[in-house]
């Protein structure tokens, strides 16, 4: 078994400053460069996104600084042409993938790539060695690519799935053996994430104009169908004493007069937000492992969710009300029956917590590094 020294990490994308999506990622290879791992990142970045969304352009090379020293990132600009043209999206993809890699001077022991699409670029730009491993956490595998993947199997040399619905959804579609699956569901960093302390938590309530009374709940997610927002809105309309907390943006803004916040927040801040609620709830109807899931648990919270299978694992009786997600009335009857009870609502929120601990970021981080060594 070889020790993994220098990692070669393909993302499709990397959170830069003020950006909360993909922070999972960042978390992940600051734990890695802990372990003495020297890490380069290639995250090509839509050059289409940051001109539709007027957001600041990156620089094409950064450093990303950490405790022990840092990695640097690259992110070339590609045209990303949304559902018009998506092959040729995908193509072009792989051609800022491919032409990072290629000038690049660096000989890693092995590539890790964050989703399949990354994992097929990679795997086509990078010579026969090293192997690639992919981050399987998408919240549906893309039937298009199961033709390559099972051609690419000889390339690719293990899996972390963040789920079993996922190891099973590797398996059925694209080929992949059991025994090249490790599942990993994602990890918190307990240090940011926990409960605050009940004077925090009470000048937190206050500021939001949350009553001591009151039942928050707490929604964090993309404003959009899949998500369930609108479900969200149309499941706490009239309920007495309920406060709702919407983070997040999308096409589909919630509204009501029982809205105490609702908008974007710094990923460093989202403790302060987890921490004032007493439910977190979130119908939607796919993930793969869903991060603010884990991070609300981390925060001692009680969790509505989904009865889909991508939450099996993640999600039990004794922490969480599991639902049809597109059943309005009983994501109702869930909020109703835990604002009624609070001793059970403390008690979910107590295993929640206890469950979250055994998730923690570095200890996956330091399976993740063993199960690439032990493949190497």
């Amino acid at each position: 078994m070889r020790e993994l020294k220098r990692l070669l990490v393909v993302s499709e994308r990397y959170p830069t400053p003020g950006d909360p999506v993909f922070t999972f990622v960042d978390e992940l290879l600051v734990q890695l460069d802990a372990l003495g791992v020297e890490i380069q990142v290639v995250s090509p970045r839509s050059e289409t996104r940051t001109v539709v969304r007027g957001a600041a352009r990156q620089a094409h090379v950064w450093r990303r600084e950490t405790p022990r020293g840092g990695f640097w990132v690259r992110q070339p600009a590609y045209l990303t042409l949304g559902h018009m043209l998506p092959w040729l999206g995908r193509r072009l993809y792989r051609r800022a993938v491919a032409r990072e890699i290629r000038g690049m001077d660096f000989a890693p022991d092995a590539c890790y790539a964050h989703f399949w699409r990354s994992a097929l670029a990679a795997a086509r730009a990078l010579p026969k060695e090293p192997k690639v491993f992919v981050g399987c956490g998408e919240s549906a595998l893309k039937t298009v690519f199961a033709g390559e993947a099972k051609a690419m199997l000889p390339r690719i040399g293990g899996v972390v799935s963040v789920s079993g619905k996922n190891k099973a959804d590797c398996q059925a579609l694209y080929g992949v053996p059991e025994d090249m699956i490790q599942v990993l569901p994602n990890g918190v960093d307990g240090g940011t994430f926990h409960p605050l302390s009940p004077q925090q938590r009470q000048a937190q309530r206050q500021r939001l104009g949350i009553g001591p009374e009151e039942l928050a709940v707490v929604f964090v997610g993309w404003f959009n169908q899949r998500k369930g927002v609108k479900r969200v809105e149309a499941a706490l309309q009239g309920l007495e004493g309920v406060k709702a907390l919407y983070i997040g943006s999308g096409d589909m803004t919630p509204e009501g007069d029982n809205i105490a916040f609702c908008g974007r927040v710094e990923h460093d801040q989202m403790p302060l937000y987890l921490g004032a609620a007493d439910v977190f709830v979130l119908p939607t109807l796919a993930e793969g492992c869903c991060n603010a899931i884990v991070e609300a648990m981390a925060c001692g919270l009680p969790v509505i969710s989904s009865q889909g299978s991508f939450n099996d694992g993640l999600l039990h009786p004794q922490d969480s009300i599991r639902v049809d997600p597109q059943d309005v009335e009983a994501i109702r009857r869930a909020v109703t029956a835990l604002r009624d009870d609070p001793t059970r609502r403390l008690e979910m929120g107590r295993q929640a917590l206890g469950f979250a601990q055994g998730l923690d970021v570095n200890q996956r981080a330091r399976k993740i590094k063993a199960f690439i060594e032990s493949r190497l």
